[in-house]
């Protein structure tokens, strides 16, 4: 009789852990879908900032020879803007996975659709990572490349603005040039086309992350039968 009373109190300090390990998994659950409704939210603003940016470097690539050899205020008004634009940054909202990890990572995750999904999706945004770095050292490059042939400092004295502002409404009256260098002209091209590749490249990225997010909050919701909408 007492072996009895000990195996049954084995049994249900056994299903207590089960239930309060269910009720946490599905905590944990519940907060990785807000994270990745807020990482949707995110890659659809840094999505449309790309797309802006990708059709500004598209003007100054169309329009090179004929705005580098002839002044024409809209292309060199977009050129300048390409010369100091910023991009819009990912933030990726990792907070409930990483209380999984201090929390000794993702065992507590029993289901292994949900598991792999999870993974998958981080090694994603990493990659994601990696090739927005890309992306800056790209920027740095063209920046370089305009700064060799063009005079910023003339422009703004010609236009009484000694400051560089984020959204500056400039009346650009002609073209900046500081050499007539064909060699240097080809060189700026490259570093343009190699930037507005590099931005497709990584929006297309940016794309395929949402639908992964997209994805994972559906299979979440289907495994969890958790009833939030995206």
């Amino acid at each position: 009789m007492l072996f009895l009373a000990v195996f049954c109190g084995f049994l249900a300090e056994y299903q207590l852990e089960h239930i309060i390990e269910n009720q946490r998994e599905k905590i944990y659950i519940r907060s990785m879908v807000g994270d990745l409704k807020k990482d949707t939210a995110n890659f659809t603003t840094v999505i449309n900032n790309f797309l802006e940016n990708e059709a500004r470097l598209e003007i100054v690539l169309r329009g090179f020879e004929e705005g580098r050899n002839k002044f024409s205020e809209s292309w060199t008004r977009e050129f300048v803007f390409t010369a100091r634009m910023g991009f819009a940054d990912f933030f990726y909202t990792d907070r409930t996975l990483q209380q999984l990890k201090n929390s000794g990572g993702l065992r507590l995750i029993r289901n292994n659709k949900a598991s792999l999904g999870i993974i998958e999706y981080d090694a994603a945004i990493k990659d994601l990572s990696v090739e927005l770095l890309v992306l800056s050292e790209s920027q740095g490059l063209y920046m370089e490349a305009v700064d060799k042939v063009w005079s910023f400092r003339k422009m703004f004295t010609d236009q009484g603005v000694i400051k560089w502002q984020r959204d500056p409404a400039l009346p650009v009256l002609k073209n900046y040039w500081t050499t007539n260098d064909p060699s240097d002209f080809e060189y700026l091209f490259n570093k343009a086309t190699h930037y507005y590749y590099t931005y497709t490249r990584v929006r297309k990225l940016l794309m395929e992350g949402k639908a992964k997010a997209h994805d994972l909050i559906d299979l979440l919701n289907a495994e969890y039968h958790i009833n939030e909408k995206k």
